[in-house]
């Protein structure tokens, strides 16, 4: 409903727009109302709301007016580009440049934006991985998370700080070279074996692997900066320490039982042919010791031999070999002076084709008694020694002599052999039958002329071998032993029937047997021979 005030009266433009400030109000509607009346509480807040959306549009004018002027420049700026060419199909993230050679823009690739920045090839990357060709990502920071990226510089001192191997390559040692200058941890592999550190260094093999272990040492030879190297060998496999220093061609020793340790020998190999040195500490080679051996066999072969049948015979310097034939009775050698020939080795031989027992006595040294027996002397510290006897034992044939204690045998043929064993003999006897005997008691054997029992070797009445008796009628062969009789005859025994023995006096041409023609009696026997020696 209409305010009472207000009715019948009308207010300019001017007064309605003033009417939102109480002291503008008419003077005579101000004057009637005090300000708190309820009319112009609500008159004012209209007043309010109208003076917001006077602002508002005045705004939203504004803004349209600066939105169709950038519109216009907008416009008026593309319609300026002269020679615009877009032409052709369109590739996702192309890109439009000036092209100052026809003065048009133009679209063009990523790829020919890079080339031309000088950015490298740059490819489509996938969120976890970049790849770079070409080019290089300078001015990173020292890294803090595990998934920072790390420049070379960084990388290298890491390795530095820890004095970590760090492999720079070969190393030529083919003309003894210097070792490098280089840090803890800088090592190089041998690729030709030689020296390191100059003439003077170690030797090193391909494969070994030589490595610094001190900052900053320089480039020198072993004596200067060999103390901060260490060489570790690639082929350990059965290696063996040997000394600081050897003789050049002695020949090295073990030194342990390990096996992996050496030292000189001071022994060394020798070439000379004649063995002049007569050393210990000398090894001859293959060839100087078949010239020394054909040079002495070729001497051996001008052996200067004697033969003599001389009653005495003095030795020569010259002699080699003594042959003596002692048929015609005993022979005496009389030998050089043996502290004059220290060394001298001289053959003394008993000539072969001597059946007789004669002897041959070399004066203060020995005798031989047997044909082919052989010594071989040498002189020794002033004296004869007897380094070799040969003694041959060969079976020879001889005519053993039976005798009796009564009687003389008839139809009986006599045969035998013998040999020497040392320093006895060994005798076989046969003693055949061409028909009946005559009458005799005993039977006693003949050792070889010559010869006599050496009875300080044996008992007399020792038994010295045995006797069979064959009659052929009969078939049958009694025994015997074989007894010594004297010097030189052994006594042939038998066994009587009543198991008792029948000694020579009771052997007869009717015991053991009654012999007759194809009879036999034979017997083997041995026994010492006085002189001999084994």
């Amino acid at each position: 409903m209409p305010d009472p005030i207000f009715q019948g009266q009308t207010f300019t433009e001017a007064q309605f727009e003033n009417m939102g400030h109480v002291e503008q109000l008419p003077a005579d509607v101000g004057n009637s109302y005090p300000a708190q009346s309820r009319f112009m509480r609500l008159w004012w807040n209209i007043v309010r709301c109208w003076e917001a959306v006077v602002t508002l549009h005045a705004s939203a004018t504004t803004a349209a007016a600066t939105a169709t002027d950038a519109a216009e420049q907008a416009e008026s700026a593309v319609a300026a580009i002269s020679g615009f060419n877009l032409s052709g199909t369109a590739n996702d993230k192309d890109v439009i440049a000036y092209d100052i050679s026809s003065g048009n823009f133009v679209r063009r690739t990523i790829a020919w934006l890079a080339t031309s920045l000088n950015l490298g090839t740059l490819a489509a990357q996938a969120a976890n991985n970049v790849t770079i060709t070409g080019g290089s990502i300078t001015g990173m920071p020292t890294p803090t998370n595990a998934s920072d990226v790390v420049t070379k510089d960084y990388a290298d001192n890491l390795l530095a700080l820890n004095d970590a191997l760090l492999f720079k390559g070969a190393l030529n040692c083919a003309a003894n070279p210097n070792y490098p200058a280089a840090d803890a941890g800088h090592s190089y592999r041998i690729s030709v074996a030689g020296k390191i550190g100059g003439a003077s260094g170690p030797a090193v093999e391909a494969g070994d692997l030589v490595s610094c272990f001190v900052d900053s040492s320089a480039a020198g030879n072993h004596a200067a900066v060999g103390a901060n190297w260490v060489i570790t060998q690639s082929n350990i496999d059965g290696a063996v320490v040997g000394p600081a220093s050897a003789a050049i061609g002695n020949i090295p020793k073990f030194s342990a039982t390990t096996g992996k340790s050496i030292e000189d020998s001071g022994i060394g190999f020798s070439t000379d042919v004649s063995f002049a040195a007569n050393s210990d500490n000398l090894i001859p080679t293959q060839k100087a010791t078949k010239s020394y051996a054909d040079a002495t066999a070729a001497a051996a072969k001008n052996i200067n031999i004697v033969l003599t049948s001389a009653a005495t015979y003095v030795m020569q310097p010259a002699d080699d070999v003594i042959d003596v034939d002692a048929t015609g009775g005993a022979k005496t050698v009389t030998p050089l002076d043996a502290s004059s020939y220290a060394g001298k080795t001289v053959r003394v031989r008993k000539n072969g084709g001597d059946t007789t027992f004669n002897s041959v006595t070399i004066t203060g040294v020995t005798t031989l008694h047997t044909a082919g027996e052989v010594v071989t002397l040498q002189a020794l510290a002033g004296v004869w020694f007897v380094i070799a006897r040969y003694i041959p034992s060969v079976w020879t044939a001889y005519n053993p002599t039976v005798t009796h204690s009564t009687g003389g045998v008839t139809n009986v043929t006599h045969s035998g052999f013998w040999r020497r064993v040392g320093d006895s003999i060994e005798v076989r006897t046969n003693h055949s039958f061409t028909g009946t005997p005559a009458a005799f008691t005993g039977w006693y054997v003949s050792i070889p002329s010559g010869l006599t029992f050496d009875g300080s070797k044996t008992s007399p009445a020792g038994v010295f071998g045995q006797v069979y008796f064959a009659d052929a009628s009969a078939a049958s062969a009694p025994i015997g032993v074989v007894l010594n009789n004297t010097n030189n005859t052994m006594n042939y025994t038998a066994q009587a029937a009543n198991s008792t023995y029948v000694f020579a006096a009771g052997l007869s041409q009717l015991v053991p047997v009654t012999y007759a023609i194809n009879d036999i009696i034979g017997g083997t026997f041995s026994a010492p021979i006085t002189g001999w020696n084994g």
